[in-house]
Order: C-alpha cells, then sequence, then structure tokens
C-alpha cells in the first residue's frame, strides 16, 4: 500500500507497522498477566513470552520497531490517540526492559548514542524515547516488583543479565565454529541452514548473521551484504543531513536508528533466524530504501515496453515462488501431521517442540523424523 513517492506513505507505513506490532503485543503481555495475577501464578518473564519459547525473541521485535514509535505519536490526530500511542510505546519499552535482552539493550542504546548528531529531529527522536522508557521503567517496578508484593504473588523476572556470562562464552565457541566453517569453504559456504544441520550440541545457529553468512554462503557473499548495508547506512546518513525539509529528516532518522539497532543486534543475536524479526527486518529495509530515493529521479527510462518486460517477470517469479511455496506441505518436506507424530513419540532427551533445532538436533542422525516417509523406525535408522 506504500506510494514510493510520497512521504506521507512511507512514515504513515512506518508508524503502522511499529504501533500495530506494538499493539498486538502488549495486549498479549496485559492479559496473561492478568490472568496469572487473578489466578494466584508468579508473573515475571513467562508473562513476557507472548508464545514463543525465549523472552528475547520478542525482543528483537522491540529493537526494529521502538525506533519507528516516536513517528507514530507525532502523526496521533487526536489528544486521545497520542495517549493511546505513549502508553503502547510505554509498556513496550516495560516488555524490553523485561526481556533481558542484553543484545537488544545494546542495540538501541548505540541507536540512542548515534541518532543525536543528527540536528534538532534527532535529539527530538532522543526525548520521545527517554520518555517512552521512563514511563516504561516505572511501568515494569510497579507491575513486577510493586504490585505483587502488595497482592502476595510470586515474581519471577529474570536477574542477573549483567553478570551471567554463560551464553557469551557459548556464542565464543559458535563463532569460532563459523569462522572454521567458513575457512574450510570460503567461496560458498557449507550451504544454507547447514551450520544447524551440521553442528549438534551448542545451538541451531550461532547468534552471529555476518559469520552465519560467511560459513553458509561463502565469506565473498557476507561481504556483498555487509558492504550493501554499510553503503546503505551511509546513504541514509548523508540524505539525513542534506535534507532541509524537517518532517522528511524525522522519517530518515526514525528509520536509520531501526537499521542501526538491527546491524548491531546481528552481531550477537538471531534476528536474521527468527520469523518474526525477519518479517520486521524486511518492512524496515524496504522502507529505507523508498524514503532513501525519494525525490530521486530514475537514472534512465526503459519506457512503457520495458515496464511491462519488468512487470510481467516480477509477477511470474512470484507466481512460481507462491506456487511452491503453497505445494511444499504436500510433498516429501511435508506432511506436518506425521512429522509431527514422530517427533513426539521419539524419546528425546529434551523435548521443547518447535524449538527442535534448539539443541542443533536437525539432520537424519539426530531428527526422528527425518526419514518418516519411509514408513518404518528400520528406515529411518
Amino acid at each position: 500500500s506504500v506510494r514510493a513517492t510520497r512521504l506521507a506513505s512511507i512514515e504513515v507505513s512506518a508508524a503502522l507497522a511499529a504501533t500495530i506490532t506494538a499493539s498486538i503485543c502488549v495486549t498479549g503481555v496485559l492479559a496473561g498477566y492478568a490472568a496469572a495475577v487473578l489466578q494466584g501464578l508468579p508473573v515475571g518473564a513467562q508473562s513476557l513470552l507472548l508464545n514463543f519459547s525465549n523472552p528475547r525473541f520478542p525482543a528483537q521485535l522491540q529493537a526494529l520497531t521502538i525506533p519507528l514509535l516516536p513517528l507514530a505519536a507525532r502523526l496521533a490526530p487526536t489528544r486521545f490517540w497520542r495517549v493511546y500511542l505513549i502508553g503502547v510505546a510505554s509498556l513496550w519499552w516495560m516488555c524490553l526492559i523485561g526481556s533481558a535482552s542484553r543484545t537488544a539493550w545494546i542495540a538501541l542504546t548505540v541507536a540512542a548514542l548515534l541518532i543525536p548528531f543528527f540536528g534538532v529531529e534527532g535529539r527530538r527522536w532522543l526525548k520521545w524515547q527517554l520518555l517512552f522508557a521512563l514511563i516504561g521503567a516505572a511501568l515494569w517496578i510497579a507491575l513486577f516488583h510493586v504490585m505483587p508484593s502488595l497482592l502476595g504473588i510470586e515474581s519471577t523476572p529474570e536477574t542477573g543479565r549483567f553478570s551471567e556470562f554463560g551464553s557469551m562464552s557459548g556464542r565464543l565457541r559458535l563463532w569460532q565454529q563459523c569462522i572454521d566453517a567458513a575457512l574450510a569453504h570460503p567461496l560458498l559456504g557449507i550451504g544454507p541452514m547447514h551450520f544447524a544441520y551440521i553442528n549438534k550440541g551448542e545451538a541451531g545457529h550461532p547468534h552471529n548473521f555476518w559469520l552465519q553468512m560467511a560459513a553458509e554462503w561463502g565469506i565473498p557473499a557476507a561481504l556483498l551484504i555487509g558492504g550493501a548495508t554499510l553503503a546503505l547506512i551511509a546513504a541514509l546518513a548523508r540524505k539525513i543531513r542534506a535534507q532541509t525539509d524537517a518532517a522528511s529528516r524525522g522519517v530518515g532518522i526514525a528509520l536509520l536508528a531501526a537499521i542501526i539497532a538491527w546491524s548491531v543486534g546481528t552481531l550477537a543475536d538471531g534476528y536474521m533466524v527468527i520469523p518474526t524479526s525477519q518479517a520486521m527486518s524486511a518492512v524496515v529495509f524496504a522502507l529505507a530504501m523508498m524514503w532513501l530515493r525519494l525525490g530521486c529521479a530514475p537514472a534512465h527510462d526503459g519506457g512503457a515496453a520495458g515496464n511491462r518486460i519488468v512487470a510481467v517477470a516480477s509477477t511470474a517469479l512470484l507466481a512460481i515462488a507462491l506456487t511452491i511455496l503453497i505445494a511444499l506441505p504436500a510433498t516429501q518436506f511435508g506432511r506436518p501431521v506425521s512429522r509431527a507424530a514422530a517427533w513426539r513419540g521419539d524419546p528425546l532427551p529434551h523435548y521443547a517442540l518447535p524449538r527442535f533445532w534448539q539443541q542443533g538436533l536437525i539432520g537424519p542422525d539426530a531428527d526422528a523424523t527425518a526419514g518418516v516417509e519411509l514408513g518404518s523406525g528400520e528406515a529411518r535408522k
């Protein structure tokens, strides 16, 4: 629905992407919190899961959408909607604080340190974020510390994230495995998703998008994507500084902040592994590219015939991709019901559906469903 030639369209779309995501998620958190209080159950990290298996997964969405929320607050048409948006943004910050995601905290901190250098609009963006964060911190203290104490309910927030560094040493081992794989297969890598396939015991992904790219796709691919990302960030920064329109600068600043948070987050977490943050990353990058091209004349005009060829080719490729995706469940790669039954029936030591990749349990040597189509346990062996 976005018109790449109109600033208002890009701005509204960015604001809606952040607001709708945050609204849905905080509604789920509040509902879970209320249910726990009414039943006298503990409140804490479990209240923030939103049906994810790890409270750090929603934090990836928070790091990508929080930078866009000042746009929504600025666009609020009435006082009611402004109060609503401030409330949603503050609750979303509360969820970020309670997520115990050090990567998301660091990602947004880096963005907050850099954005004020982009003039008045950058400092205005930071003021909005400080307002949201302070209210969010107050809500976190009230709901997860004061209220449980008053009601006599157990509070189980995650603590000690600044002192527990076991996960960091695990990441270092994963990164070393990625480097070894990249050096062993420097040109084309070991294959997409094959880090999870070949590496059993540590984790299903290395918590570093760039090293994963180098290991699975090859060093040239990682350099290409890394160079393109740096070029995009530099182009956004240049255009923001050259932009004279305050509204346009504000949109560019919010999108740059989101991409900075993404760039930092991908260094130590699975932003490009979890489907929700993958999808939001695509939204953020698409909006940033549209804002960057806003007001730029096309380098060349292929004419009506050329445009029709591009449109037909794009439609054909999209149709092929959709056909493949729709057909997959009916092929040997599908059969989700039989595969799920086989998975549940296998005596795994740590059953953690759907995170079958949690300990690298992928492939014919570890996945009970890998040979389910063959029909027998002996065939699976």
